[in-house]
């Protein structure tokens, strides 16, 4: 945990083995900067090379996370849709479209919703949003 704030929290994991996000590898000794806030339904994560490169960034749409700091827990729903941005890409496209499409039949209508309306905003948006999440220092977000 880098930072643990009422508004949001910070985390960061190193990964112990390759992940592949997208048609991205994400080899061991990967960072990832996570951040989770209390009033979006969505969150962040920054994925940077063992070498100090930036990979690119994810947006996982959820509902409203729900913080447990004495257990130092998160909770959310996942939402299905993700947003992946490979560094240097021109813009982010949306991973398990097809999975959303099938979720629909179980997911409550207002969580279909929801994780529509957040995917036309950040679809729009998403530079500003990462730019202000990585910057947000003056806000208390990385502590």
């Amino acid at each position: 945990m880098l930072h643990q704030g009422e508004r949001c929290w910070v985390l960061r994991y190193v990964a112990d083995r390759t992940y592949q996000v997208g048609e991205s590898l994400l080899p061991a000794g990967t960072v990832t900067v996570a951040v989770y806030w209390r009033d979006r339904p969505y969150h962040l994560w920054r994925f940077i090379l063992p070498d100090g490169r930036i990979l690119g960034h994810r947006c996982d749409l959820s509902t409203y996370p729900r913080f447990r700091p004495q257990a130092q827990e998160l909770e959310w729903r996942d939402l299905v849709l993700d947003l992946w941005w490979p560094q240097g890409a021109p813009g982010p496209y949306v991973l398990d479209g097809e999975e959303f499409q099938e979720a629909r039949r179980w997911l409550p209508f207002s969580q279909v919703a929801l994780a529509e309306r957040i995917l036309a905003f950040l679809q729009r948006h998403l530079p500003q949003v990462l730019e202000a999440a990585f910057q947000e220092r003056s806000e208390g977000c990385f502590g």
